[in-house]
Parts: C-alpha cells; structure tokens; sequence
C-alpha cells in the first residue's frame, strides 16, 4: 500500500513538473506574440497611409 502511494506521489510530481514547463512556453509564447502583434499592426497602418497617399495623388488632392 504504501508503495503504491509514493508511486502516485511521484506521478504527481511529474504532472507538476510538466505544467510548469507548460507555463513557462506559454508565458514565452505570450511575449512573442505582443510583438509580432505590433509589427503586423505598425505594417497595416503604413500600408493605410501608403493606399491613402496613392488615392490623393490619383485624384490630384494633393
């Protein structure tokens, strides 16, 4: 019985040992992807300004 008690015990402890791994990507993931996020935003403002500026000069509003 009581082997069968320290195995569970260390099961458990590999499960929180994954998850921590699990938190530490994810966390790591979450950091990446911020960033990826404000490029992809910073590239779709320039491409707004870039089509805006195209149709001023087509319609000679500038």
């Amino acid at each position: 019985m009581f082997e069968r008690l320290i195995r569970l015990e260390e099961k458990l402890m590999g499960v929180d040992t994954r998850l921590a791994l699990a938190e530490q990507d994810s966390r790591a993931l979450h950091k990446k992807i911020d960033t990826l996020f404000y490029w992809m935003l910073a590239g779709f403002g320039g491409l707004y300004a870039s089509i805006a500026g195209l149709l001023a000069k087509g319609f000679n509003w500038i």
